[in-house]
C-alpha cells in the first residue's frame, strides 16, 4: 500500500490522518452548537415552568427533573456519537437535538408570555394626565392672558391631587401662566367644573378623563360638544406611590373579598386612568371551598361620606379621588375589610366577551320601549337588544350592562344585569379549549385589568379555576344576589348651587347584605333553618337578599323657614333636628322689605332642600327687626317675635315612614321640588 505524506515542517503526518482531524473538527463543532442548543432550550423552558410554581408544585419539580434526565441521556450519546465519528448516529442526534431545541424554545416562549400578561394585570407605572380646559375651543395656551384660571387645592399625592394640583402646577411654571393670569384654587372638583359653566372662570385644570367623568353628573350631559380641551400633560408615577397595593396577604384557602370597579373611559387599556368614573361597584364576597360567592352591586347614587376629603357626595364621585379613595370609601359603607381590588375598562368587558365569542344570558324585559338601547363603546352610536335567551356579543354585553333607564327600577335593575353579565363570563370561560383563544383572552385582560393582587396571588387561584373549568355542573358557583333597597331623594348641592338627584338606602337593607357577606366570610355563624315550606307548583326562586320591607325613617331636608315658620317654630325644629337656630335680626339690605311685617322670617344660611348632614350643628335665620312701616295683622309677641299658630301644623311631611319595599330610587317624592336631569348612563 502506498501512504501518501504531507510535509509540514520537519513532521509528516499522514492524509487520512489530516482528513480525520477535519470530520472530527467539524462534528465537534456541529456538536457543541446543537448540545448548546439543547441545553439553554431546556433551562430557559424550566425556568418558565417554575415560574408557575403555585400551580401543581409536585409535578412541575418532577417535570423539570425528568426533563434534566433525558436531556442528560441525549447529550451523552451526542458526545459518545462525536467521538465515534458514527455519521448516521450523529445526524439522527442533531435533528432529535435541533427539534427538541426549536419545541422548547417556542414552548418557553409561551409560557413566558402567558406569565408576563397575567403579570401585567397588576400595572405598576400608572400615567396620571391633567387637561386645562375651556369652553372657548380656540384658546392657545402659548398666548394666555388676563384670563381666570381654577385648579384643584389639594397638593397631596392623591388622584385628584395629582392631576388636579401637581400635574396643573407644573403646566403653569412651565408656560408661566401666573404671571399675566389669576389663578384660583377650588376645593372640590364639582365646584370646579360649575363655575367654569357659569362663567366664572375661564380655564380649568381637571384629570384629562374629564368627560367620561361629567357626563353621568347631571347638567353634563353634553360636555363632550360643550368644553374643550386647550393643553393636555401626562407623567407616570409609581403606583405604590400613590395607592396602598398591598393585599390582606390572605390564605387563598380561606374566604375572601373582592371589589369589583368597572372604569368607564374611552380608550382601550388601564394604564392612563388614574382617576376614572366608578358607575360599576361590585363587592364580591367568596368562599373557595364551598365555592359561594355574594355579590353586592352598590347604586352608584348612593350618598356616602368620602374617604377622602370627609364630603358627603354619590359614591361613584369616590373613583375621582383614585382607587385607594374607593376602595376605603366602600369599607367605611359596609364595615367589611376588602382584601382585592379589580377594575376593568367597559371597551375590555367588549374585548372579552367578543373573544369568548359570545355569553350566552335571559335578557329581562325592559318596562320602557320594546328594546334596550344604549351608546357604544365608544359613545358613537346605539347598539339595541331584545329581550330573552341568546348569544350577545361585546357591544350587546355592554348594552346590558350599562343601561338603566329602559327599566321602572332603574340603576338597581342595572347592578342585577351586571351580575348576570358576570355570571355568564364565568360560565362561558369554563368552555375555553384552544390555545389561542386562551392567549387571545390574556391579552385582553392584561391591557384593561389592573388589580393590586400579585402575580402569585393569581397563580394561587389555580386550583379554584381547575374546579371551576373542569365541573360538569354548569351552575357550580353559588351566586347569592343582593338588592340593596332605598328611596330617591332630590337634595340641593352646594357645589352646582342646584339640586341632585340622590339614592338614600335603608339601613336595614345594607344590615341584611352585610350579614350575608360575613356568613360567607366566615365572620359570623349562619343561622340554621329548621324548616322549610314550598309547594311542587310553584316554581321556586332563589332569595335575593335585601330585597323586602323596611319600616324606617326617611331622612329630612332642611325646610324653607320663610315659608310658614315663625321664629320659634323655626328655633323648635332646629331643637327636634338637633340643630341650633341662631336669629340675625335685618333691618336693611337686600333681605329687607317695607311690606314684611316684624318678625318675619326672610333667609337662611343654610339653603333649603341641603341633607342635613351637611348643614351642620347650627345654622342662622334672618328675621326683620322692628319694620315701623309694616302693616298687617301681625301679632307681635314681647320680644318682637311673630307668634304664627298655624305654623307648626304646616312643618313640610319630611319623616314620611316607608313600610312598602318600593324605594328603588326612582319614586318621585313630592314634597321635594321637581327637578329634570337625572343622571344618564
Amino acid at each position: 500500500m502506498v501512504v501518501k505524506y504531507f510535509l509540514l515542517g520537519y513532521n509528516y503526518i499522514p492524509v487520512e490522518v489530516i482528513k480525520m482531524g477535519k470530520k472530527t473538527l467539524i462534528f465537534k463543532i456541529l456538536g457543541i452548537i446543537f448540545i448548546t442548543l439543547l441545553v439553554l432550550s431546556t433551562g430557559c423552558l424550566i425556568y418558565t415552568i417554575l415560574l408557575f410554581n403555585k400551580i401543581e408544585t409536585f409535578y412541575l419539580i418532577m417535570g423539570s427533573i425528568i426533563l434534566l434526565v433525558i436531556i442528560n441521556l441525549v447529550v451523552g450519546t451526542f458526545i459518545f456519537s462525536i467521538k465515534d465519528l458514527k455519521k448516521i448516529k450523529f445526524i439522527i442526534l442533531s435533528i432529535i437535538s435541533l427539534l427538541l431545541g426549536i419545541l422548547f424554545l417556542v414552548g418557553s416562549w409561551y409560557i413566558f408570555t402567558a406569565y408576563s400578561k397575567i403579570n401585567d394585570m397588576n400595572k405598576t407605572v400608572i400615567t396620571h394626565k391633567t387637561a386645562l380646559v375651556s369652553m372657548d375651543k380656540d384658546l392657545d395656551i402659548e398666548n394666555l392672558e388676563g384670563y381666570k384660571i381654577g385648579l384643584i387645592d389639594n397638593n397631596s399625592e392623591t388622584t385628584e391631587g395629582i392631576e388636579g394640583n401637581i400635574l396643573p402646577y407644573e403646566v403653569i411654571e412651565k408656560f408661566n401662566l401666573d404671571d399675566n393670569n389669576e389663578i384660583v384654587e377650588y376645593s372640590d372638583t364639582l365646584t370646579l367644573m360649575f363655575d367654569l359653566y357659569q362663567g366664572e372662570l375661564d380655564l380649568i385644570f381637571i384629570s384629562a378623563n374629564y368627560k367620561a367623568n361629567f357626563k353621568s353628573v347631571e347638567g353634563y350631559e353634553n360636555i363632550e360638544n360643550e368644553v374643550f380641551t386647550i393643553y393636555e400633560y401626562g407623567k407616570e408615577y409609581e403606583k405604590s406611590q400613590i395607592e396602598d397595593t398591598s393585599t390582606a396577604n390572605v390564605d387563598l384557602n380561606d374566604p375572601f373579598t373582592i371589589l369589583l370597579l368597572g372604569v368607564d373611559s374611552e380608550v382601550d387599556g388601564l394604564a392612563e386612568n388614574a382617576s376614572f368614573n366608578g358607575d360599576t361597584i361590585m363587592l364580591i364576597s367568596f368562599d373557595p371551598n364551598t365555592l359561594n360567592a355574594t355579590m353586592f352591586s352598590i347604586p352608584r347614587d348612593t350618598y356616602v361620606t368620602m374617604a377622602c376629603g370627609g364630603s358627603t357626595q354619590k359614591i361613584n364621585h369616590a373613583a375621582w379621588g383614585g382607587t385607594n379613595c374607593m376602595v376605603k370609601t366602600v369599607e367605611n359603607l359596609t364595615g367589611i375589610d376588602i382584601d382585592y381590588y379589580v377594575k376593568i375598562n367597559f371597551k375590555g368587558v367588549v374585548d372579552l366577551v367578543n373573544a369568548l365569542g359570545g355569553i350566552e344570558v335571559n335578557v329581562p324585559e325592559p318596562d320602557y320601549l320594546d328594546k334596550i338601547c344604549t351608546d357604544n363603546s365608544d359613545r358613537g352610536g346605539q347598539v339595541c337588544i331584545e329581550s330573552g335567551w341568546q348569544t350577545l356579543n361585546g357591544e350587546e354585553a355592554l348594552v346590558l350592562a350599562r343601561n338603566r333607564k329602559a327599566f321602572a327600577q332603574g340603576d338597581f335593575q342595572r347592578g342585577q344585569n351586571q351580575q348576570l353579565v358576570v355570571e355568564a363570563i364565568m360560565q362561558k370561560a369554563k368552555t375555553i379549549r384552544n390555545i389561542n383563544q386562551f392567549y387571545e383572552i390574556l391579552d385582553v385582560v392584561s391591557r384593561n385589568i389592573d388589580t393590586n393582587v400579585t402575580t402569585d396571588e393569581m397563580l394561587s387561584f389555580y386550583e379554584i379555576g381547575k374546579k371551576l373549568l373542569f365541573s360538569n355542573d354548569s351552575n357550580v358557583i353559588n351566586i347569592q344576589k343582593t338588592w340593596l333597597r332605598g328611596y330617591s331623594l332630590y337634595a340641593y348641592e352646594p357645589s352646582i348651587s342646584g339640586y341632585s338627584y340622590t339614592f338614600q338606602y335603608y339601613r336595614g337593607s345594607l344590615n341584611d347584605i352585610v350579614e350575608a357577606m360575613e356568613i360567607n366570610l366566615g365572620l359570623r355563624e349562619k343561622e340554621v333553618i329548621k324548616e322549610i315550606h314550598f309547594s311542587i307548583n310553584e316554581l321556586y326562586e332563589k332569595t335575593i337578599i335585601g330585597d323586602r320591607s323596611y319600616s324606617e325613617t326617611r331622612l329630612t331636608l332642611l325646610p324653607d323657614f320663610s315659608n310658614g315658620y315663625s321664629v320659634e317654630s323655626a328655633k323648635s325644629w332646629g331643637s327636634n333636628h338637633g340643630i341650633t337656630i341662631n336669629v340675625e335680626y335685618v333691618t336693611e339690605g337686600e333681605m329687607f322689605n317695607s311690606a314684611y311685617p316684624t318678625g318675619k322670617i326672610v333667609g337662611q344660611s343654610a339653603h333649603e332642600g341641603m341633607l342635613l348632614a351637611r348643614v351642620g350643628s347650627s345654622m342662622s335665620i334672618y328675621v326683620i327687626e322692628n319694620n315701623n312701616q309694616s302693616t298687617g295683622n301681625e301679632n307681635n309677641t314681647e320680644d318682637g317675635e311673630v307668634s304664627d299658630p298655624s305654623s307648626e301644623t304646616s312643618l313640610p311631611d319630611d319623616e314620611e315612614n316607608c313600610d312598602s319595599p318600593e324605594g328603588t330610587g326612582e319614586e318621585e317624592n313630592t314634597t321635594e321640588p321637581t327637578i329634570p336631569g337625572q343622571p344618564t348612563e
